[in-house]
Formats: C-alpha cells, sequence, structure tokens
C-alpha cells in the first residue's frame, strides 16, 4: 500500500512486498509515481531526479507539506486488505449478481469508503463514482474460490465462461520465454530478442 502511504502521509517508502489476492497491485515502487511527481512539481525535472535518486538510495522519499496539499487536492486514497476485497467480491455477487475480480473489488470497496458516512450511510452530498472494472474473474482462480466457495467455481462459473477461456484453461503450462543477454552487447541483445518474440508472436497468432 505505498500508493496510499504517499497520498495519505506523503510517506513514499518501500517496505517489504506483501502478496495479496489482487496481484497485479503488489508493487512496491509504482513507476507511475515518478510522473506524478513531475507534474506536482510542475515539471521540474531536477527536483524528481532527487527523488527518485532517494528512493533508489535509500529506499524513502517524503513528500514536502505543499506538495502532499496538492496532491490531495486531487486525489482521494484508501487500503483494502484481502478480507475486505474478498468480502466485497461476495457481497457484491449475492446481493446484485454481478462478479468482480478481485482488483476490481479493491476499486469498489475504495469507493464505498469515500461515499460512506461515519453513520454508514450514503453521504447525502456524496458524487457520482464510476468505477472501471479491470478484467474477467476468470484469471483469479484462488480469489473466487476463496470469496465464493468451490462450488462455485466448479459449477457456476464454468456454465458463464467465455469458450476462449475455457479452451485457454485446457492448454498445457510451459516454461516461461527467457531471454539471455547477447555477448555482442545491449544493440545486439536487443535486435535478437526483437527476432525472437516477433517470431512467438506471428506463431501464436497462427494458433
Amino acid at each position: 500500500d505505498i500508493v496510499d502511504r504517499a497520498f495519505t502521509r506523503g510517506e513514499f517508502h518501500k517496505h517489504d512486498l506483501v502478496r495479496t489476492v489482487s496481484e497485479a497491485i503488489n508493487i512496491q515502487v509504482p513507476y507511475n509515481f515518478e510522473r506524478l511527481l513531475y507534474y506536482l512539481t510542475d515539471q521540474d525535472c531536477a527536483q524528481t531526479k532527487a527523488a527518485m535518486e532517494s528512493v533508489t538510495e535509500t529506499g524513502k522519499y517524503t513528500l514536502p507539506g505543499h506538495l502532499l496539499t496538492k496532491l490531495q487536492s486531487l486525489f482521494s486514497s484508501s487500503r483494502v486488505d484481502d478480507d475486505a476485497c474478498l468480502g466485497t467480491i461476495k457481497r457484491y455477487h449475492d446481493q446484485r449478481g454481478y462478479l468482480l475480480c478481485p482488483h476490481s473489488a479493491v476499486g469498489i470497496k475504495v469507493a464505498e469508503d469515500h461515499k460512506i458516512g461515519p453513520d454508514d450511510q450514503l453521504a447525502a452530498d456524496a458524487p457520482m463514482v464510476i468505477v472501471l472494472a479491470t478484467a474477467h474473474a476468470a484469471k483469479f482462480e484462488e480469489a473466487i474460490r476463496r470469496a465464493l466457495g468451490d462450488q462455485f467455481w466448479d459449477v457456476e462459473l464454468q456454465k458463464s465462461m467465455p469458450p476462449s477461456v475455457k479452451e485457454l484453461m485446457k492448454a498445457s503450462t510451459r516454461q516461461p520465454l527467457r531471454f539471455a543477454a547477447s555477448s555482442g552487447g545491449l544493440d545486439a541483445s536487443q535486435a535478437e530478442w526483437t527476432e525472437k518474440l516477433r517470431g512467438l508472436v506471428e506463431r501464436s497468432a497462427k494458433l
């Protein structure tokens, strides 16, 4: 939750990586923060570079007060743990008949947290919030089994699974393609990787 710490406390500090059911959000140092910082500093390259060098060298960068104030005027943030994420998946499926992937569930829960008042009711002046779903739940077997049970995954979800996904799940698993650096240097390595990747894409397109 380095993004939430940065947005709420100004602490862009690396911590040990903690695995969650929303795997794509398990990031120690999101690269987009550098781009955000560049615009927060009014496109000050030197200040942005110094900040990111601090992260590289010490694992930490603390936003100055005026930048944190500016950031908080543009963004809101919350953190969502696995229990809340899985609970959101179950609640939306049970109450609304909608199946969320874990990443979409995180977005939904954060949106709810910012709209709900202290009495757990929607605030009267709460603005409309649009949450963009990021993926099909079929990509996240572990999370869906934990949220809705083995019976749902093994039987119910299979009925609505897109045919293309069913075929993909039947495919054999192979070791990932690994590229080793060429002895000819960076340019030679890049040319070799490009050729290998182009061949891989062309072969895949024929399947």
